[in-house]
């Protein structure tokens, strides 16, 4: 078999290319450049192996024996694979950027398929599984030739799976980058294993070094190129030699909470020449490296080696004098907040992939009381959580996936149910349940309560106008508003247009607000209350007990419901003063014409005491706890007085049903 060894000598003039290039370029002391050069030895190598075969199998037969071609063939397949286990730690040092962590990894994952090579290679002269080398010194494959392929794959394959699993650690480019040498390099295998005479897989890993050397690992790679300091990978890779060395030392977090809005008023060049000029500033500070996070974090590693540490409130003080005064961005004189947050290493992180967590943190955090935090100040297990539910949120928002339950309201004067309230529910395919409590606050933030708040109202409206419940002596659902849909302009207009939309009479809607909300009242609050109630439909005082309303909230808002918090209502049951305070308010609403409800109604000494006092609606679970749609219904059929009779019964209500649709 004639062999094509054209390919391995563009090979290594390809090695050759690249190798000056290393060498003659700055190089920053990375894992991935160790890496780098390890790859480049190897392929340089395997070129010239198969180089050296050709060479003395078809120009010197005489001279060459057996065990040196099986020598040399040996060689060759170490080298070729361990090209792939090389690309293979190269992808996790860029995914998981600790290399304690590729060590821990590379004991099993990375190394036991080499034990599975050598028994082969080691064994081929014996039984010829692998490859043989006949009498004339001729290399022949043998059986199990594509043992060695399927390592190669498997590192490839090992790749993949790396870049997959932390595909949230890399960048777009970094992806892109690392599946597209994959590619190339399964297609040269697969070539070579069809063609054997044509040797382009070390041509192709060759073309992956030149890839390589280009781009990632181009020492431009190393430099933010928004900041012109270094980048987040070699913050990383730096991290990572500290903790490996145990070094002790404080990570300083710098980050510029305006740069995100300005962006919008200024534009993104004022806003990178503004980036470029706290950069210059900073990189100049105490000869510290500075790193860039992000667009709007930068960070210091100050070890605290005797000799050169530098207090953490000195550091910060200045960096604080220094953004005291206004920034220069083109002709703009900006003035920037600073704030700072700080990382002890090794205590705090246990790996450098751990630090990026409070980076986010730093990121999507509001302003604090102070300006620098400590890692041991934040608990990041709650961050994860709250990251999930945001997700989770965004989800349920996308899929539709959020339930309206119903708590049934019980009537005192005509002892019946004659409300409800409509209370949303979050069950999430990973979380699984979650409470309101929790995401509700987490919704505000996120930006995700207008959705669900009009979700809500639109579910209800839908629910209305579907099942007639008004003929089950269901009088009005109350629906529950937050305090950024009160002071949304359009809040009546879009209110309007849904009831519209499904027929719903005004007076089927009553409409929640907290004390909270009531107290914020901004013109447009005020405005949105009256409009809503010129319209038909009420309004209820939610959570009074638990904030700040006073009689001024209750005479100038149109209240027609007050809703006493189950924690007054369970703490009147407890003690005497908070029962004597609770009958007192009771007497004091019926006097203003004005109706309650008490929330959390448990047992039936609570509902006797409360009709005593005047309450005019129980509420809670001694009656119902929220339930879906069909099992409200199915409760008021249960427990309506007249459900027997032909006014409430299932034909005539099935019948009104069909006719609706």
């Amino acid at each position: 078999m004639d062999l094509i060894f054209c390919f391995d000598v563009c090979a290594l003039l390809v090695c050759l290319i690249v190798g000056v290039g290393y060498f003659a370029s700055r190089r920053i002391p990375m894992v991935t450049s160790r890496i780098f050069l390890a790859l480049w030895c190897c392929i340089a190598l395997s070129a010239a192996f198969d180089l050296l075969t050709g060479h003395l199998t078809f120009e010197h037969p005489a001279f060459t024996s057996p065990a040196l071609v099986w020598l040399i063939c040996c060689a060759g397949y170490i080298l070729m694979c361990l090209v792939c286990q090389l690309l293979a730690a190269y992808c996790l040092v860029l995914a998981m950027q600790d290399p304690r962590l590729i060590k821990m990894v590379s004991n099993a994952a990375l190394v036991l398929p080499f034990a599975v090579l050598f028994f082969f290679l080691l064994s081929a002269p014996l039984n010829h599984w692998m490859f043989y080398i006949d009498a004339d010194a001729s290399y022949c494959r043998g059986p199990f030739f594509m043992v060695v392929y399927m390592i190669m794959f498997y590192y490839l394959g090992y790749c993949i799976y790396v870049v997959l699993k932390h595909w949230a650690n890399l960048t777009p480019f970094i992806r892109k980058s690392i599946i597209f040498y994959i590619s190339v390099l399964v297609s040269a295998c697969v070539i070579q294993i069809i063609w054997p005479h044509v040797l382009i897989q070390i041509f192709s890993s060759s073309l992956i070094l030149v890839i390589l050397f280009t781009t990632i690992q181009s020492p431009d790679e190393m430099y933010d190129p928004d900041s012109g300091v270094y980048s987040r990978v070699f913050f990383a890779d730096t991290i990572g030699k500290y903790l490996e060395q145990k070094e002790e030392s404080t990570v300083i977090m710098v980050h510029l909470d305006d740069l995100r809005s300005l962006s919008g008023t200024f534009g993104i060049d004022t806003i990178n020449s503004l980036t470029r000029s706290v950069a210059s500033y900073l990189d100049n500070l105490k000869s510290e490296r500075v790193y860039a996070l992000g667009s709007y974090t930068f960070a210091f590693i100050i070890p605290k080696r005797e000799r050169h540490y530098i207090p953490t409130d000195e550091f910060t003080n200045e960096i604080r004098a220094r953004f005291a005064g206004t920034w220069q961005a083109k002709t703009l004189s900006i003035r920037l907040s600073v704030r700072f947050f700080t990382v002890d290493l090794p205590e705090d992180i246990p790996s450098s992939y751990e630090i990026f967590k409070y980076n986010d943190y730093l990121n999507d955090s509001p302003a604090w009381d102070t300006d620098i935090q400590s890692a041991k100040e934040v608990d990041l297990g709650d961050r994860v959580r709250y990251n999930a539910i945001c997700s989770a949120i965004d989800r349920a928002m996308k899929n539709k996936t959020f339930r309206v339950y119903y708590q049934p309201i019980y009537s005192t004067v005509e002892k019946t149910f004659t409300s409800a309230e409509a209370l949303v529910r979050l069950i999430d395919e990973d979380l699984g349940y979650i409470s309101p409590e929790e995401f509700i606050p987490i919704a505000e933030e996120c930006g995700y309560i207008l959705d669900i708040g009009r979700y809500v109202f639109e579910s209800v409206c839908r629910f209305i106008a579907a099942n007639g419940i008004e003929k089950l002596g269901v009088k009005y659902i109350e629906v529950n508003l937050s305090v950024v849909q009160c002071m949304q302009e359009n809040l009546v207009s879009e209110l309007t247009l849904i009831m519209d939309k499904y027929e719903i009479p005004s007076s089927m809607i009553n409409l929640e607000i907290t004390e909270t909300a009531a107290m914020k009242l901004p013109a447009v609050v005020s405005k949105n209350i009256s409009d809503l109630t010129n319209r038909g439909i009420t309004f209820s005082l939610d959570d009074f007990g638990t904030g700040y309303a006073n009689m001024l909230t209750l005479v100038n808002l149109p209240f027609i419901i007050i809703k006493i918090d189950k924690g007054v209502v369970w703490s009147a049951f407890k003690t005497s003063k908070a029962k004597t305070a609770l009958s007192g308010t009771m007497s004091m609403l019926k006097e203003m014409n004005l109706k309650s409800v008490a929330e959390g109604i448990e047992t039936e000494e609570m509902v006797n005491e409360l009709t005593d006092m005047g309450c005019s609606y129980l509420q809670g679970f001694y009656y119902s706890k929220p339930v879906p749609e069909n099992e409200y219904l199915a409760f008021l059929w249960d427990h309506q007085p007249d459900a027997g009779s032909q006014e409430y019964s299932t034909a005539a209500f099935e019948t009104e049903k069909e006719a609706r649709e």
